[in-house]
């Protein structure tokens, strides 16, 4: 029943578009993570983040300056004329200036510690934004599949109400029933009619939400591949509580953030001290060194022009106004809204992760009884059918046995994909990853 079911539904809508694209759920996923604008920003926040690791790295590397200067035009130091755009030695200027911070109180890798953390949010940041996008393909894939199995199932009952008004017909017109009979078979058929248009309504608007994950036009005939097969999910409550605090991109986060308060936290406090740093520079003068006087020599020496040394500073302010006390304060108070948010959020995740496991039992344990409504409500019409063309069943009953069983296939493959939407959704709780890195 499954197979033959799912060869229908395939003619069905390649019948309709011959060009139409079918799409797996990977691929699906694929195209959501490459299409998705949150995905895009979130990775361009974390190249940014890369960056300002890499320049609040740099303090720990000597930094080494070229300077050049030429007089074009005016006057020399000793009051002689310079000739405009004439290049002359005595009239130049040139070092090469190199300096380096030996201590300052550990701020230079408080602050290198800080951006390395904010790097590794923005690449949380990002792993959360594709989540998010994955499950948003994974719902919306599900939902198209969900109307498109509703729609067939549409389709194929209208076919059986234009059966029925034929055979009712005829029978009204041997008189064996009434016209009231003939009369309520039109109303049925009308009834379908407008099912099958609000079925394809529903097809085309969730087709295009999923168009839009994908990055295409509203209307791009896109059919997702359907499977019907899935697999129970084993991991019990306690294990899928326990995973959720291993992986879920939002926990992770404000894990970090609570690490970047702390560093700063530190940072607050080191500034409550005395301002101590300790730095070396080198100096070397090219122009003396490449010249002699007015003559241009070689005659220099690297000793004779050159110079180093070592500075200490001592800073203290004597009064701020408690501006820096207030800053550690406000750090501190900073480390407890993060404890706050971060008690909140275990308890929110725990309540998730609990009702998602149950729901997903309670869909699992449905999906045998509605297939099983299935093959009676089948049964239970094809003899109403019967029992109807040899006047012994009323037409009420006959439409009752047709839509008891048009619905009972519609929860069917309703508790397949929900099933499927539902299991990303425990899985996206857990924090789980919904893709697959390329």
């Amino acid at each position: 029943m499954k197979t033959a079911s799912c060869a229908v539904l395939l003619v069905f809508f390649l019948s309709l578009n011959p060009n139409a694209g079918i799409i797996s759920l990977k691929d699906c996923i694929g195209k959501s993570l490459t299409s998705s604008t949150a995905v895009s920003q979130a990775a361009q926040e974390a190249r940014k983040a890369v960056n300002d690791a890499g320049i609040n790295g740099a303090p720990f590397y000597p930094s080494l300056e070229l300077s050049f200067n030429d007089t074009l035009a005016g006057y020399d130091v000793n009051g002689n004329p310079v000739n405009l755009f004439t290049f002359y030695p005595d009239n130049y200027t040139a070092a090469l200036q190199a300096n380096y911070n030996l201590f300052n109180m550990g701020k230079d890798s408080a602050r290198r510690s800080y951006y390395m953390k904010k790097q590794e949010e923005a690449e949380l940041k990002l792993t959360s934004a594709k989540q998010d996008a994955a499950w948003n393909c994974i719902k919306t894939f599900y939902e198209v599949l969900k109307a498109q199995k509703s729609l067939m199932v549409s389709e194929i009952l209208l076919k059986q109400r234009q059966e029925n008004l034929k055979l009712t017909e005829s029978l009204y017109q041997a008189g064996i029933k009434s016209k009231s009979y003939f009369l309520d078979a039109q109303i049925q058929l009308a009834n379908s009619n407008i099912a099958v248009i609000s079925g394809k309504n529903s097809l085309l608007s969730s087709k295009a939400a999923l168009n839009e994950l994908l990055g295409l036009a509203p209307g791009a005939e896109t059919i997702p591949e359907d499977d019907l097969k899935f697999a129970k999910y084993e991991k019990s409550l306690d294990q899928s509580l326990s995973s959720a605090f291993n992986g879920r991109p939002d926990w992770l986060i404000l894990a970090k953030q609570r690490e970047e308060s702390s560093v700063s936290l530190g940072l607050a406090e080191i500034n409550l001290l005395p301002s101590v740093s300790l730095d070396a520079s080198y100096g070397l003068y090219l122009d003396k060194y490449a010249r002699d006087s007015s003559l241009w020599t070689h005659k220099g020496a690297l000793d004779q022009n050159s110079g180093w040394g070592l500075t200490l500073s001592l800073n203290y302010p004597l009064f701020d106004g408690g501006v820096n006390s207030l800053k550690a304060d406000n750090a501190k108070l900073d480390l407890q809204v993060i404890d706050i948010q971060t008690a909140s959020l275990k308890r929110f995740i725990n309540k998730e992760v609990y009702l998602e496991w149950y729901d997903l039992e309670r869909i699992f344990k449905s999906v045998p009884v509605y297939e099983q409504q299935v093959l009676l409500s089948k049964e239970s019409m094809e003899i109403t059918r019967s029992k109807y063309r040899e006047g012994t069943a009323s037409f009420l009953e006959l439409v009752g046995a047709e839509v008891n069983y048009s619905s009972s296939q519609i929860n069917w493959y309703q508790s397949i994909y929900d099933y499927k939407s539902q299991t990303a959704d425990l899985m996206r709780s857990m924090g789980a990853k919904l893709y697959k890195e390329e």
